[in-house]
C-alpha cells in the first residue's frame, strides 16, 4: 500500500511547467485556498502530486457549458494573462 512518503513533493516551478500557471499566481492561489494542497517544510512550499492531479481534476469540464463552482470563477477572472 503507498503511504505519504511514495508520493513526491513537487517544488513550485515545477507545479508551475506542468500546470502553465506561473510561480506568482501559484502563490496567489496558497494565499486564497483555491490553489492544490501543499506542504510547507520550514520555509519551503513543495506540493504533492497527488494534491495537484486532484485539483487540476476538479478543474475538468466536459462543456462550456459546465457550471464553473464561485471560487473557480473568481480564480479564472484573477488569472494573469498569458
Amino acid at each position: 500500500m503507498p503511504g505519504l512518503l511514495d508520493d513526491p513533493l513537487l517544488p513550485p516551478e515545477v507545479v508551475a511547467e506542468l500546470t502553465g500557471l506561473t510561480r506568482s499566481r501559484l502563490a496567489k492561489l496558497r494565499m486564497s485556498g483555491d490553489g492544490p494542497r501543499y506542504v510547507k517544510l520550514g520555509k519551503a512550499i513543495r506540493y504533492r502530486r497527488s494534491a495537484v492531479e486532484a485539483w487540476l481534476s476538479q478543474l475538468e469540464r466536459r462543456s462550456t457549458t459546465d457550471a464553473a463552482p464561485a471560487s473557480e470563477r473568481t480564480r479564472l477572472d484573477a488569472q494573469e494573462p498569458a
